[in-house]
């Protein structure tokens, strides 16, 4: 039986489905309505509240899937990964410790920004972040592709047993 605390690096094998759906919220939803509806949803499926057999094996499953959609939305690079990018942008950005941080921090000075200057700059902050986690996914598709363009190593031997051809004359 999995492990229902599984963590975000369990997450392609727990989120098959958008995570929005998966807690049955909306994707402008704050952080305190998506805390509310995990809360409700874990309470409801928490393995342990269930009668063992198949119900409480069904309730673990949903229960691995809801806490992995939290964990992607309320973080909120992964949230902006998956917006932007669906579960490849969230599976690439958890890999990508560098680029996370970046785009978690320029996400935090929005988020100060929010109370102490105009909307100008969080707009401009946000597009910047959106443009930082596309650039870099992008970036490793090219590089994807070019690992898995065949290489020729080899010699190429050619013999000729006619000199009476159109280029030899």
């Amino acid at each position: 039986m999995s492990n229902p605390e599984s963590s975000i690096d369990d997450i392609s094998s727990a989120v098959v489905d958008n995570p929005y759906s998966i807690l049955n919220v909306d994707p402008n939803t704050t952080i305190d309505e998506i805390k509310a509806s995990y809360k409700l949803l874990s309470r409801a499926f928490h393995p342990d509240k269930q009668p063992t057999g198949d119900r409480r094996e069904s309730a673990q499953q949903y229960f691995i899937k809801f806490k992995a959609s939290y964990d992607i939305l309320i973080d909120p690079a992964l949230r902006l990964a998956y917006d932007v990018h669906g579960m490849d942008g969230v599976l690439f950005l958890k890999n990508k410790g560098e680029i996370y941080k970046r785009v978690s921090a320029l996400l935090d000075k929005i988020e100060d920004e929010r109370t102490h200057s105009n909307s100008s700059e969080r707009v401009k902050h946000q597009r910047y972040a959106k443009e930082l986690l596309s650039g870099a996914l992008q970036f490793e598709e090219i590089q994807i592709r070019q690992s898995e363009k065949p290489s020729v190593n080899g010699q190429i031997e050619i013999k000729c047993n006619s000199t009476h051809s159109a280029f030899f004359g």
